[in-house]
């Protein structure tokens, strides 16, 4: 037999053993997670046994996250070797797992443990780059899809113009510089 409340023995069920018992639970929320499994085995004389019992968290809430990088302001990086800074929260099994990818459909990707801080090597072509996370609790519910963008720059800025201007009592120096990703 099986239910759910240990005080009402009287209202037990006796069922025919099996091996294997789906059991499906009523959804209280977030807010009453806990969930207890009491059973009791009979055999054919009808001696009983002890009853055995199993916490079960019901978790049926997505972990929280966000994805940054050691990039200058969030944003630029002179280098294509970046680490990301993972943060993500669970309230009832905890998080478990994440995967990264350069693509926004991450599914393609393995999930690995989740760490907060992953070293990450950029694509080598200059241009702005978008990270992808998601993260998975203990009861694998996934997380939405976060992101970071990062700016990969690695080309200096470029002096088109300048140099020294005659005045009529000074000299000044004047160039005109350009820097096509970061900016000046």
């Amino acid at each position: 037999t099986s239910n759910a409340n240990l005080d009402d023995l009287n209202a037990w069920i006796w069922e025919p053993y099996a091996v294997k018992r789906m059991w499906a639970f009523n959804d209280y929320g977030p807010i009453f997670p806990k969930r207890t499994i009491y059973v009791q085995f009979r055999d054919v004389s009808g001696d009983v046994s002890q009853t055995y019992f199993s916490n079960i968290y019901l978790d049926m809430t997505p972990p929280q996250g966000t994805v940054t990088s050691n990039a200058l302001q969030n944003q630029y990086t002179t280098s294509p070797n970046i680490t990301l800074t993972l943060q993500a929260s669970d309230d009832v099994s905890g998080v478990d797992k994440m995967r990264i990818s350069t693509e926004s459909d991450v599914v393609r990707v393995s999930l690995q443990t989740f760490s907060g801080t992953i070293p990450w090597t950029l694509d080598s072509t200059d241009g702005e780059k978008t990270i992808y996370v998601q993260y998975q609790d203990r009861a694998n519910n996934l997380s939405e899809v976060y992101q970071t963008t990062v700016v990969l720059d690695t080309t200096p800025p470029q002096i088109k113009s300048g140099g020294w201007k005659e005045e009529s009592d000074s000299q000044k120096l004047e160039f005109e510089v350009t820097d096509t990703l970061s900016g000046m």
